[in-house]
């Protein structure tokens, strides 16, 4: 067996009991969408956060959308699709942590989409500012997200990390529609006594 056969049987069996699960695909420059229309060949679910952006040519404008993260792509797969993914030519590698594969939770995937599809004010940013207070949103648009409040620019921000690519996205929040996770547990436990 070669290393490379051998790097990849270990990468395939720390999958095995992994069902579907997300993980980022680092790609090659601008192929983003080419390896999401590679997958959905291979009806494997994907997700690609774009954001639109002005940009002139000759005298014209025109929004196009630009990968919020570029050179990823998120992908909910299996070990079936693992390796199919993996031999598609723009796929360079899945980001992987010191101990194998690394698996974005749930709650991630979906707090990006919800501050995407809500069209608020956000900022990607390197890396993760200063911690903040673990919070919950209990109105308005994110209500149900969690995550750190953060003061950025004199302003409250609710911080969705991504520690895989050391990237984070700050969404602008209104100090009013959040409550401090601990007091919300606290009152909820009062009320189901």
């Amino acid at each position: 067996m070669t290393v490379a056969a051998a790097k990849l049987y270990f990468e395939i069996t720390d999958m095995i009991g992994l069902e579907y699960n997300w993980f980022l695909v680092y790609t090659r420059s601008h192929h983003e969408k080419k390896i999401k229309e590679a997958c959905a060949r291979l009806n494997v679910e994907t997700y690609l956060p774009l954001e639109k952006r002005l940009r002139y040519w000759s005298g014209r404008k025109k929004m196009v959308d630009f990968p919020l993260f570029p050179n990823y792509l998120f992908v909910k797969a299996s070990c079936r699709e693992y390796v199919k993914i993996l031999e598609e030519p723009s796929v360079i590698g899945f980001v992987k942590n010191g101990s194998g594969l690394s698996v974005v939770p749930e709650k991630i995937v979906h707090n990006v989409k919800k501050v995407l599809d809500e069209k608020l004010e956000y900022m990607v940013s390197p890396g993760k500012p200063d911690s903040g207070s673990e919070v919950t949103v209990i109105s308005g648009p994110l209500a149900g997200l969690s995550g750190e409040v953060i003061q950025y620019s004199g302003k409250s921000h609710l911080l969705i990390e991504l520690k895989q690519i050391s990237r984070s996205v700050l969404v602008k929040i209104d100090k009013n529609s959040i409550g401090l996770k601990e007091h919300l547990m606290a009152q909820e436990i009062l009320i189901n006594k």
